[in-house]
């Protein structure tokens, strides 16, 4: 009776390893494949409990350009170096996220874009738009 327990046991160990085992490599495949998206949006898809292909997850996508801080003159007053900055940002976002929000826009998803962080946020995405997203050159990285 022990031995049969024993294999039992054995064959379940073996069983769940071969299922999780092949579900990790699927997932490990997609991240190499998309490098830019983000471990975060996997584990928010896992834990969904919706397939990779019908998900609709929060997602934040980076954009790969950033502000050029270095030219706000430190011997400003606090007053006006932050309005540079400011209008750094601003004009950063505004700029570089003008082909991803027409993209978003023909495609009808929702989206919230940001200046502090250059980046937009999307409330629902699926696997195909995430995909997409990542295949991006102006866009740095997808995290949820």
């Amino acid at each position: 009776m022990k031995k049969t327990l024993g294999y039992l046991s054995l064959a379940t160990f073996i069983l769940g390893a071969l299922f999780f085992g092949s579900t990790l490599v699927a997932k490990n495949e997609l991240m190499a494949f998309h490098p830019k998206i983000g471990k975060s949006v996997y584990f928010l898809l896992e834990k969904s409990g919706r397939s990779f292909t019908k998900a609709g997850i929060p997602i934040l996508v980076i954009m790969k350009e950033t502000a050029d801080l270095s030219t706000v003159d430190a011997t400003l007053t606090k007053d006006v170096k932050g309005q540079q900055v400011y209008q750094l940002l601003t004009t950063t976002a505004n700029t570089s996220q003008v082909a991803i929000r027409a993209f978003l826009t023909e495609k009808k998803v929702a989206f919230r874009p940001f200046w502090i962080v250059n980046m937009v946020v999307l409330e629902k995405a699926d696997a195909k738009l995430i995909s997409e997203l990542a295949a991006r050159e102006d866009v740095a990285s997808i995290v949820g």
